[in-house]
């Protein structure tokens, strides 16, 4: 499966379905979550809901089958 981050809670919904149908999963980052939110003064770095997007971002990330890392 290939997945974008476009609208933001996408990556889970998808990883949730890979990991039930056992399918490969890679995802395409375009707005990294909640980093955009707190750059744009939405959450504060320190919040409770940013510590927990961070949090599943981490679980969900480290459950992908495809990484990869491009300079921006």
């Amino acid at each position: 499966m290939l997945c974008v981050t476009t609208p933001f809670t996408s990556p889970y919904t998808v990883a949730l379905a890979a990991r039930i149908r056992k399918a490969a999963l890679a995802l395409i980052i375009y707005d990294l979550y909640p980093d955009t939110l707190v750059m744009a003064g939405f959450l504060h770095p320190t919040s409770i809901l940013t510590k927990f997007l961070r949090w599943t971002n981490q679980a969900m990330f480290s459950r992908l089958d495809s990484r990869s890392s491009a300079a921006t």
